[in-house]
């Protein structure tokens, strides 16, 4: 949800210079398109992705997610209208949707029985952690390097998630033989 969330304080203003200056009055109404959009096919691909997972692996959905993602966040910080990062938001969304549930999944999959409340209480925290930082962060980096770095930084921070993704997180081959018969229905 980090890399998410990053652009969301920049949004409206972002919105606001890709307007023609007639438009400018209407541009929250299209920054709270812009980001309704982005929700909305989050939840598509939350959903999607996530049943996509359980049929064909979440360490590849995640992977795959968070290179489209990636993918989508590039263009963004060289849009020139509003309905180009409409697009790509929505397009995004659903990259992002695989990114979120795809962890969910894989610590409902590998924490050991008895574990459950600590490492939920751990992700529960993190979430928090990422929903309060990511703004601020974004915030600092438009602050900084204008409002198209936050589209970038959110970009880089899909890439990290890609790479953890394809480095750390467990491949389905190597299953811990504790938890395959949880996994597969037995007792």
């Amino acid at each position: 949800g980090f890399a998410y969330r990053t652009i969301i304080p920049i949004a409206p203003l972002f919105v606001f210079l890709l307007l023609p200056n007639a438009e400018t009055s209407g541009s929250s109404s299209y920054a709270g398109l812009v980001l309704s959009v982005s929700s909305v096919t989050t939840t598509i691909g939350t959903i999607s992705l996530g049943w996509l997972g359980d049929k064909k692996g979440h360490r590849i959905v995640l992977i795959g997610s968070a290179l489209a993602a990636m993918i989508c966040y590039i263009p963004q910080a060289f849009v020139t209208d509003i309905y180009q990062l409409l697009i790509l938001q929505a397009l995004a969304g659903i990259g992002a949707g695989g990114v979120m549930s795809a962890p969910a999944a894989l610590l409902a999959n590998f924490t050991n029985l008895g574990d459950e409340g600590s490492v939920y209480g751990l992700d529960a925290s993190v979430t928090s952690f990422s929903n309060g930082m990511a703004p601020l962060t974004g915030s600092i980096i438009a602050a900084i390097f204008g409002l198209r770095a936050a589209f970038m930084a959110a970009a880089i921070y899909y890439l990290m998630i890609l790479l953890i993704g394809f480095q750390f997180f467990p491949r389905p081959k190597s299953l811990d033989p504790k938890l395959t018969p949880r996994l597969v229905g037995g007792d």
